[in-house]
């Protein structure tokens, strides 16, 4: 089943859930922790999953170890899906990843830290951007056959403060990529090819296929320049026989995507909140 990941700031530190308590303030090897804690349910080697992920096996072990942080979220969402994470292990993980990234460039950061700013209650940023982890139960195929949004509300733009936790970290470094024009009458998925470090990846053509050892991530960008939209996407799927549609939404909720032109802006720096250009 299709799994979604949130993107919003952090609120507490839980302990660590599988076995003994990280300290608070090392935010490498929380997040470096959960990666282990995953890696040790599956019967896999570092070998045999840096193989499934496309990356150096010495890459993967430094993820784990605590020596390095991804820049992109992408190979770990895709590694989440081999270790069969739930949606609520994702969640975290992403939680962690982010407060990684900032912690490595604190780490990295020279001179005296400068104080946090915390900005006015948030919007929700543009582009939104929803990842969807599909993957089989078994080694038979399931054949994804169309992937569809729905607008249910247009309002004008929402006022307010936008944040962003990602400055900074890559462009298109996702496995499969979609975008959606919210603006338009009628939008439609539209698939577009992407990369991963070096390596060009194809858009997806669909009917796609996928089973329990070929997972996929799609990563849908939705954008809206002229108004405040609810909406949500709609998987249809077939396998033997068998066919259904999945809603793909906000735990139960549309989405929400609002445009932002002359609206105050924050992002992430590392050293706490920053204002950002126009």
């Amino acid at each position: 089943m299709p799994s979604r990941d949130g993107t919003g700031p952090p609120t507490q530190r839980p302990r660590d859930t599988y076995g003994g308590t990280v300290p608070a303030h090392d935010d490498v090897e929380e997040f470096a922790a959960l990666l282990r804690g995953l890696k040790a349910r599956t019967d896999r080697s570092y070998g045999s999953l840096a193989r499934r992920l496309n990356m150096n096996t010495s890459t993967l072990h430094r993820y784990c170890a605590g020596d390095a942080v991804p820049l992109d979220f992408a190979p770990v969402e895709r590694f989440t899906a081999l270790c069969a994470a739930s949606p609520e292990e994702r969640l975290e993980l992403h939680r962690r990843w982010i407060l990684a990234v900032a912690a490595r460039g604190r780490s990295h950061a020279s001179g005296r830290r400068a104080p946090r700013r915390t900005p006015p209650r948030p919007m929700p940023r543009r582009p939104t951007m929803v990842k969807i982890s599909v993957q089989g139960r078994t080694s038979t195929a399931v054949v994804l056959e169309a992937l569809r949004v729905r607008v249910v509300g247009r309002d004008t733009p929402a006022r307010g403060t936008v944040y962003a936790m990602e400055q900074g970290c890559g462009g298109e470094l996702t496995p499969r990529s979609f975008a959606v024009d919210l603006d338009a009458h009628r939008p439609t998925v539209r698939s577009l090819a992407g990369a991963d470090s070096d390596k060009t990846i194809p858009a997806m053509r669909m009917p796609y296929r996928v089973s329990a050892q070929d997972p996929e991530v799609l990563l849908v960008k939705a954008r809206v320049e002229s108004c405040d939209c609810r909406w949500y996407l709609e998987l249809d799927w077939s396998s033997q026989g068998r066919t259904g549609t999945v809603r793909i939404d906000d735990h139960g909720r549309p989405f929400r995507t609002s445009g932002i032109t002359g609206l105050p802006r924050y992002w992430y720096s590392g050293q706490g909140w920053t204002p950002a250009d126009e």
